[in-house]
């Protein structure tokens, strides 16, 4: 269960990437809400700096010449270029690590 949220990086109020206490990385950008973990969020990552789009793990950006098509799986949505870019630099301004880190399971809840 969320109980609270740690801003990584905001570029305005509703274009942000926040720690959850649960360990999910939440990514607001404007109405969309999206609630990754590690791995799925250098997905994504990775998948925004290719110039060209394609696929990576569950994710897969088409472009055109005015818009790019961002999915997951079955679920879409789509971005002006303009928007894109931003979307882009946004992640990229996220500093996560490559790699979970290790520690020991302390308590279950």
């Amino acid at each position: 269960m969320c109980h609270s949220l740690t801003p990584v990086v905001q570029h305005a109020p509703r274009r942000k990437v926040m720690r959850c206490s649960c360990g999910a990385l939440h990514v607001v950008w404007d109405s969309l809400n999206l609630s990754l973990n590690d791995e799925e969020f250098r997905d994504l990552h990775a998948l925004a700096q290719a110039p060209d789009g394609g696929s990576l793990g569950q994710w897969h950006a088409h472009h055109s010449a005015a818009h790019v098509g961002l999915w997951y799986g079955p679920l879409g949505t789509t971005l002006s270029l303009d928007d894109w870019q931003a979307f882009a630099a946004l992640l990229q301004a996220a500093q996560v690590p490559a790699s979970a880190p290790s520690r020991p399971l302390y308590a279950l809840n």
